[in-house]
């Protein structure tokens, strides 16, 4: 017996069943991933900004170890200075003389030249 009443001849709905692998997309969770153009920019302003502190940072502190170098130089130089002045202070008194004294001129002196 045929029948067309269409409740009978309907198919019982069943539980959807889980999706087969390969015949859907997959959702990334974006959270790291720059999905968009917006994202990608901020990511990008983001950055830059991050490397101009970074750069300023090292600029601060090669100023700070050249004011060091610097001042170490300055206190090297007034402690050879210091010293100086202190083995000066030591000699007191004393002061250069020539290494060579002039003579006068006698005829003995002048026949022992001739015969060097």
């Amino acid at each position: 017996m045929i029948t067309t009443d269409p409740t009978l001849c309907r198919k019982r709905a069943s539980k959807k069943k889980p999706a087969k692998v390969g015949r859907k997309k997959a959702k990334t969770s974006g959270g790291d991933e720059a999905v968009t153009p917006r994202t990608r920019a901020a990511l990008a302003r983001e950055a830059s900004a991050k490397a101009k502190r970074e750069a300023l940072e090292a600029q601060m502190k090669a100023e700070a170890a050249r004011e060091l170098a610097k001042a170490a130089a300055r206190e090297e130089m007034e402690a050879t200075r210091n010293e100086f002045e202190a083995a000066r202070e030591e000699e007191g008194g004393l002061e250069l003389m020539a290494l060579e004294a002039v003579l006068p001129e006698t005829p003995i002196r002048r026949y022992s030249f001739h015969l060097l």
